[in-house]
């Protein structure tokens, strides 16, 4: 669960529930926030997809990330992630795994390159060729 405080309100809102294809909720491991453009933010977790999501319509992914090597169902998760300096590109930690660089417009997976393994508050995972506008 991912939660929004806004310090102009008093109560917090529920921003995203990572959750499997059977409907249970994952544990989120890591969170970083795009420095060039705050709307942005990935999470990793029990997931082996390090997933970009978008604070204005968080209901879905914007785009998912892995290594081509761990999509086939392993049990690999994220245990940390971090952005570079201009928000193009991050690093995601694997459990007993190296640590990998991803391209925000280049990277992203393929809806028909492997099953969904992780997605947002009941809505289905898309990406498209371009992650996110520029």
């Amino acid at each position: 669960l991912v939660y929004r405080y806004d310090m102009r309100q008093s109560e917090r809102k529920r921003l995203v529930t990572l959750k499997d294809e059977d409907g249970d909720v994952l544990p989120c491991y890591a969170m970083s926030v795009d420095p060039m453009t705050p709307v942005y933010f990935i999470l990793g977790g029990t997931s082996t997809y390090v997933q970009l999501f978008d604070v204005r319509s968080p209901s879905a992914p914007v785009a998912r990330f892995a290594p081509r090597h761990l999509r086939s169902g392993r049990q690999d998760h994220v245990t940390g992630t971090a952005y570079d300096w201009t928000g193009r590109e991050f690093v995601a930690t694997y459990n007993d795994e190296l640590i990998y660089r991803f391209h925000v417009d280049k990277d992203a997976v393929v809806q028909d390159e492997g099953p969904p393994v992780a997605t947002a508050a009941a809505s289905s995972s898309s990406s498209s060729s371009s992650a996110r506008p520029s």
